[in-house]
């Protein structure tokens, strides 16, 4: 296979857009285009932000796509640090070895050397410590529930919203997206800054498929695209506290054959959210996540409970369209309608319309995918548990209100009669399966934590959860500890 030569050209800054442009040769089928923009909105000065900054934006932006452009050399104008080099290059092994592993291959060499000749820029100088916090909000319910974290703490968050369209999809574009957008902001007064990107466009996401990989680009790429764009209006804005939202199970990982293998979602795992905050550290700003101490379910069962005057705003299903704001079909659409029924709340709240749910349903035992992939099969698992501690603990009764109150003529048509006998099999199921208690929280990973909150933050955890032993999560957390020190070695030695 012909190595890949990816040359990277100096960010360009115009006004209120930043433009980013590559050549790769021989030409990659993984994009559309060679470039993107960041368009900034007009209230944010960007004008001081440093060159190295923007640099660094750019390769937390393309990083991870050369995991699937192998064999290539990357070449920088401009000079990096040795340390970081070696740093990025220790990064990308995680990444070949999960890529890789889920790929079924055996092309586990990084094959990804990166080149940096030129130039020496200008250190950053980091921005005055003034108690400035702010998180990459999307409307989910992990951005909502880190957000209401925030403000009932009292530190007023800035909320960065990027919005990036991907082919195919209109998440990024609907009617339900906006109105979450505008409501947190009457309602909290929420400063919220939104950053427009054509990245998800560039990509040709089907280009890693095509490889045998099982993702998307943007599993690979979206969230490192957010991080990157909270980096720079953070800087820009002062803000030296930044987040971005990972729950637990984005954190699994697992060794073998000396390899450390991540959830497919590493992109924002806690292992990866830990190597960028070393890699931030000489700017001033703190990132990571507020919840990567908390299984799904459980950020749930915050914001239904804790925060429920936001529970509306919800805003998870990627396959939303104009006309409705969840699939109610999707695996993600099941596990929260009936979470939220476990909670004695309705479907409704979440978009998500019961019947149209129950009639288009398999059991999850049957229809869920098999994983042969360690991380995948354990993360499948926990959800999987997660939706039979849900059906089993749901009344009958609760399930007829909610059909009749959603769907009043239900009842007197066949589809109505059909989703209450689906429920009654699947609650059966359930209950014969039989289920384990709800774990408490993995308060180990509080480790991870801002210093600056940590103690408040795991008060609210556990005002609402028991502890989950330690020993059935020590595993996980002390190989995300060597390797975060394996990866950020290099960094320690700079200067």
């Amino acid at each position: 296979m012909p190595d890949t030569t990816i040359e990277l050209h100096t960010p360009t800054v115009d006004g209120r857009d930043v433009d980013f442009h590559w050549t790769v040769d021989p030409p990659s089928d993984i994009y559309r285009s060679n470039s993107f923009r960041l368009r900034f909105p007009e209230s944010i000065d960007i004008s001081a932000i440093p060159e190295r900054l923007w640099w660094t934006v750019f390769l937390l932006c393309v990083h991870s796509h050369w995991t699937v452009m192998r064999p290539c050399t990357v070449r920088l104008p401009v000079e990096l640090p040795v340390e970081e080099i070696d740093f990025w290059q220790r990064l990308l092994e995680t990444y070949v070895a999960t890529a890789e592993a889920q790929r079924g291959g055996d092309r586990y060499e990084r094959d990804i050397d990166i080149v940096s000749s030129g130039r020496r820029m200008e250190p950053i100088a980091p921005p005055p410590e003034r108690g400035i916090f702010a998180a990459a909000f999307s409307g989910g319910k992990d951005s909502l529930v880190q957000a209401e974290i925030l403000y009932e703490l009292g530190h007023d968050p800035i909320l960065v919203a990027t919005t990036s369209l991907l082919p195919g999809l209109v998440d990024h574009s609907t009617r339900h997206r906006r109105r979450t957008f505008d409501e947190i902001q009457k309602r909290r007064g929420a400063r919220l800054v939104e950053v427009e990107s054509d990245l998800r466009s560039a990509w040709d996401n089907g280009g890693a498929s095509r490889q045998g990989y099982p993702f998307g680009i943007n599993e690979i790429g979206d969230t490192f695209l957010y991080t990157a764009v909270l980096v720079a209006v953070g800087y820009a804005m002062g803000a030296t506290h930044l987040y971005l939202a990972s729950e637990n199970e984005v954190s699994e990982n697992h060794i073998e054959s000396g390899r450390f293998m991540q959830h497919p979602h590493f992109m924002y795992s806690a292992t990866t959210q830990g190597a960028i905050r070393a890699l931030l550290e000489p700017t001033g700003m703190y990132f990571g996540s507020l919840i990567s101490s908390l299984h799904s379910s459980q950020v749930q069962e915050l914001l239904t409970t804790r925060y429920r005057d936001v529970r509306d705003l919800q805003f998870s299903c990627w396959r939303t369209t104009e006309e409705r704001r969840a699939c109610s079909e999707c695996s993600e659409c099941k596990r929260l309608g009936w979470i939220a029924m476990s909670l004695g709340e309705s479907p409704s709240d979440l978009g998500i319309d019961l019947v149209h749910m129950l009639t288009n349903y398999d059991d999850p035992e049957r229809a869920s995918k098999v994983h042969t992939y360690p991380p995948s099969a354990a993360v499948s698992a926990r959800m999987r548990a997660q939706m039979t501690r849900a059906i089993a603990g749901v009344s009958f009764g609760r399930v007829f209100w909610h059909v009749i109150r959603e769907h009043p003529k239900a009842l007197l048509q066949r589809r109505g009669w059909r989703a209450m006998g689906r429920f009654n099999r699947l609650r059966k199921e359930a209950r014969e399966r039989g289920h384990a208690e709800a774990p408490g929280y993995r308060a180990g990973f509080l480790e991870t934590l801002d210093p600056a909150i940590r103690a408040e933050v795991g008060a609210i955890f556990d005002e609402h959860f028991g502890r989950e032993p330690e020993a059935s999560y020590i595993e996980q957390l002390d190989r995300q500890r060597k390797v975060i020190e394996h990866i950020t070695a290099p960094l320690r030695r700079r200067s």
